[in-house]
């Protein structure tokens, strides 16, 4: 039976996580609309940086959700703020080990990661540009991702979402005017820099917000916490232990839709460019669950913590329903709009055409995407990061790339590639729910 108590808590943190995880795609979007003018090659070019700029900062999004799963079981358990605080200063530390050998690394290699997409120079160089000064924002991504995770395990977001609100609103300012120039009775204050502008503006906006964290979310702790004390080494090896599991499930993930991206590739800018658009429309529904799937995963951890599995497992059932129901709304709604909503980026009728058949296809696996994405929060919730890890890699290599590359060399070509999405997610699904029926069995649970 719905209890209003168990819904109001999963939506009152699950809100403002939700628009956290969707101002960076609304982002990504409007950058898309200001390139629009500039054609599908720099579209193109954006969305092949894009997806290496993710398999870049998977790893540092395992660690920020081990560092919610930590701090909330700690919360749960009434641990001393000291400790609580001393699992960020492990996250943060473990993201500075991290960023050092992975920046030097994709800067290294990225005339040869962007070329793996397209052959051609224009796109290329872009792309090179873009992905290189999007890397040297990943630090500020996986600190603020650290902070997040740090405030969502104590149900504490509010100050958090206004930092990062803000930090957003700078990115879109400075990316127009990065992208566009400023020029005023023909003195040039600002040059052009075209698309590599959304970089700049990404990644200077991206470090100023993670100051601001660092400053007002955490109330100082990484000013004032001693950052060597007694219990830094465990909480440091329980961080890493847990982050394992999730990092290497978020690469492998990455990895596979770089993959799939490179499939999409070799049928054209154009399919490349409609994909970008599809891929960045269905992230705003799906990063919506996954914020449903991690708000109740905190309160499960934070109740296991307290030892009250029935509490855990009541939390887990309502915020599986919330998730269905949001998305089934969300999903009717993308199809009543189609017409109206994909012309508004595509503004080439030759992409907007290929467009049309794989937005249907998409709108229809949003509701098994976000089924899933809230499912793996939770099972991720209940200690099981293992779980998650190999259902969804398993799903995405063996069964979602084969058959998508199958099928986009036949003559269903791009559509092919969205119905290997769609067959793949509900098998996913599927698998999630076995393993979420197997944990309402358990009495008990290790977290790390």
């Amino acid at each position: 039976m719905l209890q209003t108590k168990t819904l109001r808590d999963i939506i009152l943190l699950s809100s403002p996580l939700a628009l956290v995880m969707i101002a960076q795609t609304i982002t990504h979007l409007i950058d898309s609309v200001f390139m629009a003018p500039f054609g599908s090659k720099p579209l193109a070019a954006i969305g092949t940086s894009s997806y290496l700029i993710y398999v870049a900062a998977a790893v540092f999004i395992g660690i920020g959700i081990s560092t919610q799963i930590i701090c909330a079981h700690k919360t749960g358990e009434k641990s001393p703020l000291s400790d609580i605080n001393t699992v960020l200063i492990s996250a943060i530390k473990l993201c500075i080990l991290i960023y050092i050998p992975v920046s030097i690394a994709c800067i290294a290699m990225s005339e040869t990661l962007v070329t793996l997409f397209s052959s051609q120079e224009s796109i290329s160089i872009l792309s090179k540009e873009y992905f290189c000064i999007r890397v040297i924002g990943l630090l500020a991504f996986a600190v603020t991702g650290c902070i997040r995770g740090f405030c969502n395990g104590q149900q504490n977001l509010n100050r958090f979402l206004i930092i990062y609100a803000l930090t957003h609103i700078l990115n879109i300012l400075l990316s127009y005017v990065f992208i566009y120039g400023i020029q005023i009775n023909e003195i040039t204050l600002i040059p052009s820099y075209g698309p590599t502008g959304a970089a700049l503006g990404s990644t200077i906006s991206a470090y100023i917000g993670m100051i601001a964290q660092t400053i007002l979310s955490t109330n100082r702790t990484l000013l004032n916490h001693h950052w060597n004390n007694k219990n830094s080494y465990i909480t440091f090896k329980k961080v890493f232990t847990l982050s394992i599991p999730n990092s290497v499930q978020q690469v492998l993930f990455s990895s596979g839709l770089v993959i799939l991206f490179a499939i999409v590739a070799k049928l054209g800018t154009n399919a490349m460019a409609a994909s970008h658009i599809l891929v960045n429309i269905m992230l705003l529904f799906v990063f919506t669950a996954s914020a449903i799937g991690q708000a109740t995963s905190s309160y499960v951890s934070k109740s296991l913590g307290q030892k009250n599995i029935k509490t855990a497992h009541k939390y887990s059932m309502h915020g599986i329903l919330l998730s269905l129901l949001i998305t089934s709304a969300s999903s009717v709604c993308l199809l009543t709009y189609t017409n109206t909503v994909l012309p508004f980026f595509l503004t080439e009728k030759s992409t907007l055409t290929i467009a049309v058949i794989p937005f249907v296809l998409l709108t229809i696996s949003t509701c098994f995407e976000c089924f899933s994405s809230t499912l793996s929060q939770l099972i991720i919730g209940y200690g099981k990061s293992k779980t998650v890890m190999w259902s969804s890699s398993v799903t995405l290599w063996c069964f979602q790339l084969p058959m998508a590359y199958i099928l986009s060399n036949t003559t269903l070509g791009l559509t092919g590639v969205w119905i290997a999405h769609l067959s793949s997610k509900l098998v996913l699904g599927i698998i999630y729910i076995y393993h979420w029926l197997k944990i309402q069995k358990q009495t008990s649970f290790t977290l790390y």
